[in-house]
């Protein structure tokens, strides 16, 4: 359940993550949408030419 609710709030834009907290193991780490994240860490960054 876990995989294909992380996978749901990737295709969406939002950047979650298993979480390893031993007593909580089905809970899912939620960050916060890309477009929250700086340019150089998005995954469409293209470094300028130098």
């Amino acid at each position: 359940m876990q995989a294909a609710l992380i996978g749901i709030l990737l295709s969406a834009g939002i950047i979650a993550t298993l979480e390893s907290d031993e007593m909580n193991p089905e809970h899912v780490l939620v960050f916060g949408r890309v477009s929250d994240l700086p340019p150089a860490l998005r995954a469409s960054f293209v470094p300028p030419e130098s």
